[in-house]
């Protein structure tokens, strides 16, 4: 048998433990469940092991102990560590002879079971220190990739290193690879510069390894399995979470564990995304970059050979004079020209070509840069970089970014000030020049300028479903006013920070029609919406505070929304924010100015799909609210201390109506994946005035003393530093709501929080105190009572 000495105990049944070797024993014997432990025997809830002060007694059938440990004083306090018996032979009584484990388990804590016990830490200081997990340049499965540091005095052999997340990926790496002191290397998805986007990958690991884009983690482990560093970074919670950019290091001595220790990438490195692979990192804009734009291209010519015709333009927009002396042009893959004699005095042009005026067609070139570099016809790309590596301006042309594809006429950008990556800023040169091409080397173009704003509305938003994830489930719907098709191809999807998407494929938008937008146009997984266009996971809607931004293919705002995390704006749980009115007061100088206000927004009455509410693709039809049930979340006893928090956690709710009330499908929720729908074989009524205690378990000889009526398990983890709790009843209104930060809120170890009085906003955090009654085994709270703060 096993125990505590007190209340705990468990009978062993069929186990054995093999001479000289070890048996596993396991609160759940999953892998999949726990961590990936190589359970041999599963003891279930008989056991607590509780973070505090416990103890665990072996005893034999006849009753007599085996052996015992009792931990308190003087022994390691872990967290996501395993204690270890330093040797096996040393006295297991005493706190000296234990220590933290430093081996990596699968599911990312720190133990060995089944296998010898290490306690030293790692001899080298190699620490990740930028990471980019979603370029946007190239697709994820090329262009991911993270640099390594080598903090120490001496060079590092990384061969048989393993680098993996929590989830199952892994890869170890074979063959040398030295990452020498005070020096970083890069390991990537692809090792193949025209695929990765430039990057200086050393290592790749293939399809080892995917970096998700919002959570995820990187752990790397000397060949003994010790942990060598780990990063977690949270879907931009205190990660940055940038779309294009890497995440750095800001200090490369400084801890990596925090997300406030990194930066979105500030520099643009000649992949055409943001970051420093294989260079010094840094968080600062760089700063004195003159303003040179790449103006026109001729890639095509007709009148003179393919290459002795090719240039390009770069407008000096500063006033003072540029000298572009050690400056480089290439493209994404092998092209690269360091440009020797060449100054643009300011508010000029300058003409850049492959040959001199005898061969290039008529250009007066006022630098020729020779046969090295090359300016194809279909897909290329033009890059500007300075001395230091900051590429100054960059374009990549081709028809499936929207550029023209002339033959014998360079492309003209439209407007100097105009953002030149989107191809709907360029044109067709129609000038002749020269020797019969068209174009204007060295002047201003004769573009014409865009047209008017199509006036585009977003009239609708899924901002957080319940009946899916929100990955998957999230959308929002745009609408045609106007008495033309609109084609949505080339038009951007953004925030305010660093989600951002262009929309590559036909959308047509009839007019007076609407066209739905979202994370996934699988209707099995998405809560069955008729998704016309999926913008996958470089845009994510978040359920507080964030913007959704539509822009067309000339870079200009057409529609914005800007919510905020309910103060003024309506934050329903599984249904969409609608427009009150999309089809009335829109002119065509642009969207209504309702769509930017809270008030102009309503929550959606209809079910459709999977049970969420909404209207996708159909005009807003708003809930019109009967007078909810006043059910309040009362207390909350996150983090008891007399047990442990997976028996002794529990919530308080309160009938504040003056009806009795039937709980039976309502739901209790977070901001994340912890759901509870309460059940109940009869009914779940609270009569007014009454309380009712819900929690993990019902035993009050295990759940530290607190009268549970009713158990919801595993379902709701109630985390100690932040977490929210939603009640939905059940036409899938939020009837209540709390939030608890880090700091500033009310309860901790050992004590529930309390709302002072049913009637006070439990959104606010003055209106909570500290539990100060001790109850069952001397937690303070009062459980099914009202609230007693002084």
């Amino acid at each position: 048998s096993i125990t505590d000495g007190k209340s705990d105990r468990h009978e062993i049944g069929k186990l054995t433990v093999p001479a000289g070797g070890y048996a596993v024993l396991a609160r759940v014997a999953d892998p999949s469940l726990n961590g990936g432990v190589p359970a041999a025997y599963e003891y279930g809830e008989d056991l607590v092991l509780l973070n505090n002060p416990d103890r665990l007694v072996l005893l034999r059938p006849d009753g007599s102990e085996a052996d015992r440990v009792d931990w308190g004083n003087g022994f390691p306090w872990p967290r996501g560590r395993s204690m270890s018996l330093v040797d096996v032979a040393a006295d297991n009584a005493l706190g000296r002879n234990w220590c933290l484990s430093t081996t990596a388990m699968w599911g990312g804590d720190l133990g060995s079971p089944g296998a010898p016990n290490r306690c030293t830490e790692s001899t080298v200081d190699i620490v990740f220190s930028e990471i980019l997990q979603n370029p946007r340049t190239t697709s994820d499965s090329d262009g991911e990739w993270f640099e390594l540091l080598n903090r120490g005095p001496e060079s590092v052999e990384l061969d048989g290193f393993t680098v993996k997340d929590d989830d199952g990926d892994q890869f170890t790496i074979g063959g040398s690879l030295v990452v020498g002191a005070g020096q970083p290397v890069v390991i990537g998805r692809s090792a193949n510069t025209a695929a990765n986007g430039a990057a200086p990958v050393s290592y790749a690991y293939g399809d080892a390894m995917a970096l998700h884009n919002s959570s995820d983690e990187l752990v790397l482990l000397d060949p003994d399995g010790v942990q060598v560093d780990r990063v977690a970074w949270d879907d931009g919670r205190t990660f940055p979470d940038p779309n294009g950019a890497s995440m750095v290091l800001a200090d490369p001595n400084g801890d990596n564990d925090a997300g406030s220790a990194w930066c979105a990438a500030k520099v643009w490195w000649a992949g055409a995304d943001r970051g420093t692979p294989g260079g010094p990192g840094g968080c600062d804009e760089p700063g004195g970059t003159p303003q040179l734009v790449i103006t026109e291209v001729l890639f095509d010519p007709v009148a003179t050979g393919d290459r002795s015709g090719e240039w390009f333009e770069i407008a000096n927009l500063g006033g003072d004079e540029v000298d572009l002396a050690g400056w480089t042009i290439r493209d994404f893959h092998d092209d690269v020209h360091v440009i020797g004699d060449l100054t643009i005095p300011g508010g000029q042009r300058a003409v850049l070509a492959e040959t001199g005026l005898a061969t290039n067609g008529g250009v007066a070139a006022d630098y020729v840069y020779g046969s090295g570099f090359h300016l194809h016809n279909t897909v290329d790309e033009l890059v500007l970089v300075t001395p230091n590596g900051v590429v100054v301006d960059q374009i990549r042309w081709g028809t499936k970014r929207g550029f023209p594809d002339p033959v014998g006429a360079s492309i003209e950008l439209i407007d100097p000030s105009t953002n030149n990556a989107l191809g709907a800023n360029w044109c067709s040169a129609t000038q002749p020049f020269g020797s019969g091409d068209l174009g204007t080397p060295g002047e201003s173009g004769a573009c014409a300028a865009p047209g008017a704003v199509v006036p585009l509305v977003v009239t609708e938003i899924m901002r957080n479903p319940s009946a899916v994830h929100d990955d998957v489930g999230e959308w929002f719907e745009v609408f045609n006013p106007t008495d033309s098709p609109v084609d949505l191809l080339g038009w951007t999807i953004s925030d305010e920070d660093s989600d951002h998407h262009r929309i590559v494929s036909s959308t047509i938008i009839e007019p007076g029609d609407h066209a739905i937008l979202g994370r996934s146009a699988e209707r099995n997984s998405n809560g069955k919406v008729d998704v016309d266009y999926a913008y996958g996971p470089a845009v994510r809607l978040s359920n507080t505070a964030d913007e959704l931004v539509l822009s067309d293919p000339h870079g200009r705002p057409v529609d914005r929304i800007a919510w905020d995390d309910g103060s003024e704006w309506i934050r329903p749980n599984g249904a969409s924010m609608s427009l009150v009115n999309h089809t009335i007061g829109i002119s065509i100088s642009g969207p209504q100015a309702i769509g930017n206000e809270p008030s102009g927004w309503c929550e959606s009455a209809p079910a459709f799909g999977k049970g969420d509410r909404g209207t996708p693709g159909a005009p807003s039809i708003c809930l019109v609210t009967s007078t909810p049930d006043r059910i309040v979340i009362t207390e909350v006893h996150r983090n008891p201390a007399s047990v442990a928090d997976s028996l002794g956690e529990w919530i308080e709710l309160y009938n504040a109506d003056d009806h009795p009330v039937n709980l039976n499908g309502w739901t209790l929720r977070d901001d994340d994946w912890d759901e509870w729908k309460m059940s109940h074989h009869g009914s779940l009524v609270i009569k007014p005035g009454e309380y009712l205690v819900v929690g993990k378990l019902s035993d009050p000889s295990r759940n530290g003393g607190a009268p549970v009526e009713v158990t919801y398990g595993h379902e709701l983890i109630l985390y100690n530093s932040a977490d929210e709790l939603t009640l939905v009843d059940r036409k899938n209104r939020v009837i209540d709501r709390v939030e608890w930060k880090a700091t500033g809120f009310a309860g901790g170890s050992g004590g529930s929080a309390q709302l002072v009085e049913p009637t006070a906003d439990g959104r606010d955090p003055a209106n909570w105190c500290d539990g100060t009654t001790p109850f069952g085994d001397g937690d303070l709270g009062s459980p099914g009572l009202p609230s007693v703060c002084d």
